[in-house]
């Protein structure tokens, strides 16, 4: 479908605007004409996946933001489809009110909302889905809807806190290349070709400046190239990063403690919850142990020996939650330890943040010492040249 942006009059002479997403510009008339509306200009936008798309950049604080409305509303007594009206008309973006139309029709028909969800965009992502389609099977939607709500914006404000962390270093980064691009192509081939005039040759330093900022958009495309592979593989991006290992193992154990505890605590069993739990994991570690706890449960056996011999899962992290299995607090220890861990999380990327910046000023630095030589040094041996 495309979109098309469109003006009209009502009957008092009253003129609105707006933009709808149809199959052709007939469908438009139509819908106008339904709502007495009598268009005066119709256009069909160019770029239309772009507007289509707009606001999925930010998939998770969206869902955060919706999941918490339709939770708070469901706690309220407010009926579903009635939710899914008050929806579509505060909707800003024109397509993501048409589809909150299509949730509302699916669920008239007699399918489930996770049903109606499954051709949304952005998506609500595999937690979500999951997390509603557990709240339909135990008959507690909107604890689950603010459930997900929580959880999904622990996840977007750490996303942010990273973006936080690996600004400076990148802003970095990006002016180096500027610098020396710009000093390659302007500054330095004049002294290449005053060099010449005076058949000597140029300083090596120098030259290789002029050969690294000559490849230099060759280096942005490539980045670029990467940042969009990373994008499009994103539970793969941060892995390839030095030092984030430990503050990414440290995310995983508080979405592993969080996620199960809110699991359990709206009835579902702990078989069941570590099979759903499994459907949502990517790592591969984890997704081992889920497999290992998914056993020792069925065989009726403690799950705290399975933790203590992982090497993925903390030791300490496995001591507290065998206490707690013995004690028959587990919900409550997985409550406390998520938070425990996700603490560890906040001064991790902190120090990440204090050990990378210094790390690349002094880069930088080195980078700004090679850049003056490179330009000075071929000024005295221009100089010796001239006596």
């Amino acid at each position: 479908m495309a979109v098309w942006k469109w003006e009209a009059v009502d009957e008092n002479r009253g003129v609105h605007r707006g933009a709808w997403e149809e199959t052709d510009e007939n469908a438009v008339l139509s819908r106008l004409w339904k709502q007495k509306l009598y268009p005066v200009r119709i256009r069909k936008l160019i770029f239309s996946w772009l507007w289509t798309q707009r606001g999925a950049w930010d998939r998770k604080l969206y869902w955060a933001r919706t999941t918490r409305k339709i939770g708070t509303m469901l706690e309220a007594g407010i009926p579903l489809l009635t939710i899914l009206e008050i929806m579509a008309d505060k909707e800003k973006v024109p397509s993501r009110e048409s589809l909150w139309k299509k949730v509302s029709r699916v669920i008239q028909t007699g399918d489930d909302f996770s049903e109606g969800l499954k051709e949304f965009y952005p998506p609500p992502g595999e937690f979500l889905e999951i997390m509603i389609k557990t709240g339909e099977k135990t008959g507690t939607l909107a604890a689950c809807f603010l459930e997900a709500a929580g959880q999904l914006e622990e996840e977007y404000f750490f996303d942010k806190k990273m973006k936080t962390a690996l600004f400076y270093p990148v802003l970095l980064l990006v002016t180096a290349l500027a610098v020396v691009y710009i000093l390659s192509i302007l500054i330095l081939p004049m002294y290449e070709n005053l060099f010449q005039g005076f058949n000597a040759e140029l300083p090596y330093i120098s030259k290789l400046l002029i050969n690294a900022g000559s490849k230099i958009p060759w280096i942005i495309g490539i980045v670029i190239l990467s940042i969009a592979g990373l994008r499009r593989f994103r539970k793969k991006r941060l892995r390839g990063i030095p030092g984030m290992g430990r503050i990414n193992k440290h995310k995983a154990v508080m979405q592993f403690c969080s996620i199960l505890r809110r699991f359990i605590q709206t009835g579902l069993p702990l078989l069941e919850s570590f099979t759903l739990l499994g459907q949502m994991v990517k790592d591969k570690e984890l997704e081992k142990l889920i497999r290992e706890l998914k056993f020792a449960v069925a065989e009726g056996k403690k799950i705290f020996p399975v933790l203590a011999g992982s090497e993925y899962f903390p030791p300490e992290a496995a001591a507290m939650l065998g206490v707690a299995e013995e004690s028959g607090r587990f919900s409550e220890m997985l409550a406390y330890t998520a938070q425990v861990y996700q603490r560890e999380l906040q001064e991790g990327l902190e120090s990440y943040a204090r050990i990378v910046e210094p790390v690349l000023i002094l880069g930088m630095a080195g980078l700004v010492g090679m850049v003056a030589v490179g330009i000075l040094l071929p000024i005295f041996d221009i100089s010796m040249h001239i006596q």
